[in-house]
């Protein structure tokens, strides 16, 4: 696991991923996500290791100004879904309050995994997001997710933040990042 952090880039005041998924943390997530059934064992050292970076390393957190922990809808429909399940965990942790409904999908998008063209992936993200109400307007949030590939999906949803929330800031914190852009 990367101590630091790996940075990451985006239209977010600041960003980072725990580990590469190809470290410990993507071996735990992959157990969690696609095994069958799903290794729920997973969720306390993942969601240890984020409670941890984010006590250590971001100030923001430290200082106590972030207003909430937004988990990025998930685009599979599951039974239950691990990244609520994490973000249910690490809301616990960290005493963030969790809003899950306040980021809502509007329409079903592919796996964009399964798309290798950019302009393709934004075209299917375009509009695919809104928010529920204005209740973080002026506001600092987390925006959660558990693997990054090429950040268009965060681009996207920290758009709809900034533009239809409202919020101060955006930070984002993945589990995750692809060591390949796609």
């Amino acid at each position: 696991m990367a101590d630091s952090g790996i940075w990451l880039e985006g239209n977010w005041r600041a960003g980072w991923a725990l580990d590469y998924y190809s470290g410990e943390l993507g071996a735990r997530l992959s157990r969690l996500k696609y095994r069958d059934p799903p290794d729920w064992r997973e969720v306390e050292p993942l969601t240890d290791a984020a409670a941890a970076f984010l006590q250590q390393r971001v100030k923001v957190f430290r200082r106590g100004q972030l207003a909430a922990l937004l988990p990025v809808p998930p685009s599979q429909s599951r039974r239950l879904q691990p990244i609520e399940v994490l973000a249910d965990r690490l809301g616990e942790k960290t005493g963030l309050p969790v809003r899950f409904r306040y980021l809502l999908k509007t329409r079903r998008t592919p796996p964009l995994r399964s798309l290798d063209d950019p302009q393709s992936r934004r075209e299917q993200l375009r509009g695919a997001f809104r928010v529920a109400d204005r209740s973080l307007e002026g506001k600092r949030v987390l925006l959660f997710d558990d693997v990054y590939r090429s950040g268009e999906t965060l681009h996207e949803v920290t758009d709809v933040l900034y533009n239809q929330g409202r919020v101060r800031a955006v930070y984002v914190l993945v589990l995750t990042k692809t060591t390949w852009r796609r």
